[in-house]
C-alpha cells in the first residue's frame, strides 16, 4: 500500500461513513427524537417504516463505498483498480458486496424517490386544509405564508370528537389520521412564531399541546399513534382539551373544521 492508494481510498471510506451516519439521522427523525430542518423549514415527520426504507437504503451505499474505498486502498495500481484472482477470499467478497451495495442503494433510492415519496407527499398536501374567503381576510391581516390558517385547521381537528377526526379521511386511505394531524400540527406550531408574535397565552397553549407529542415516541408509544387510540387513548381527550384552549388562547371558534376538497384521496368530498 502507497500513498496513492491510501489518498485515492479514503474518500470512499469517508463517503460510505456519511452515507450511514446521514441514515442513523434518519432513524432518528422518524423516532421524534432529532428534528428535521430542510432549507430553515420543519418537514413531516417521517414514519418508523419509512425511517428504516431511508435507513437501509443509505448504509448498503454506505458500506458499498467504504469498500470500494478498501479494495482501492488494498489493490490500486495507479487509476487501475482490479483484484487480482490470487487474492484472498474476503477480498473478492468485499468487491462483489461493494457493487450490490451501491447499485442496491441507488436502484431502490430511485423506487423511493420517483414513486414513494411523490405518493406521500400527495397524502401530505390532501391534509392541508382548503381557504375559504374569511380564512384569505386571516392570511391578508395576519400572516404572509397562511401558517395562521392552517394552525387553526390542525388545532379544530385536534380539539374535535374521535368520529369527526376520522370522516375526514374515508377507507382504504384511513390509518394514518392520528400522525397526519400530528405531523401538520408540529409543522405550522413551528411556523406561526416565525410569522408573527404570539403572546404568552398562545405561547403557552402551543408550547403544552407540543409537550404531550413530544412524549409519545413512536417506538416506545406505537399505540397511541393508531387511529384506533383516537376513540379509546385517554392521552387523546387530554390533546382535544390542550387544543380546545389553543384555539380559545387565539380567540378561534371550538368548532369541526370542513372536510377537505383535494382530489389527490379519492372519496373526500
Amino acid at each position: 500500500m502507497n500513498a496513492w492508494n491510501l489518498c485515492g481510498g479514503l474518500p470512499f471510506i469517508l463517503l460510505g461513513l456519511g452515507c450511514i451516519w446521514v441514515g442513523l439521522v434518519f432513524i432518528q427523525h422518524s423516532r421524534g427524537t432529532t428534528p428535521l430542518i430542510i432549507r430553515g423549514q420543519p418537514h413531516r415527520r417521517l414514519s418508523p417504516t419509512e425511517g428504516w426504507v431511508w435507513f437501509v437504503m443509505l448504509a448498503g451505499m454506505g458500506l458499498g463505498w467504504v469498500g470500494f474505498g478498501v479494495t482501492f486502498v488494498r489493490h490500486a495500481q495507479s487509476s487501475f483498480v482490479s483484484v487480482p484472482p490470487d487474492a484472498p477470499l474476503i477480498d473478492h467478497v468485499i468487491e462483489i458486496a461493494s457493487v450490490v451495495g451501491v447499485l442496491g442503494g441507488v436502484c431502490l433510492m430511485f423506487v423511493v424517490v420517483l414513486i414513494v415519496d411523490p405518493i406521500r407527499e400527495r397524502r401530505w398536501r390532501a391534509s392541508q386544509p382548503v381557504m375559504d374567503a374569511a380564512d384569505e381576510d386571516l392570511l391578508d391581516s395576519n400572516s404572509a405564508d397562511g401558517s395562521l390558517v392552517s394552525l387553526r385547521f390542525t388545532l379544530q381537528l385536534l380539539a374535535a370528537s374521535a368520529p369527526d377526526q376520522l370522516a375526514h379521511v374515508l377507507p382504504p386511505q384511513r390509518g394514518h389520521v392520528a400522525i397526519d394531524m400530528v405531523e401538520g400540527y408540529e409543522q405550522w406550531a413551528s411556523a406561526v412564531p416565525t410569522s408573527r408574535a404570539l403572546t404568552d397565552e398562545q405561547a403557552h397553549a402551543l408550547q403544552a399541546l407540543s409537550a404531550v407529542f413530544a412524549a409519545q415516541d413512536q417506538a416506545e408509544h406505537p399505540t397511541f399513534w393508531k387511529d384506533a387510540a383516537l376513540a379509546s387513548d385517554a392521552r387523546w381527550e387530554q390533546v382535544r382539551q390542550l387544543a380546545r384552549a389553543a384555539l380559545v388562547a387565539f380567540a378561534w371558534p371550538v368548532e369541526v373544521p370542513p372536510r377537505q376538497q383535494d382530489v389527490g384521496w379519492e372519496g373526500i368530498a
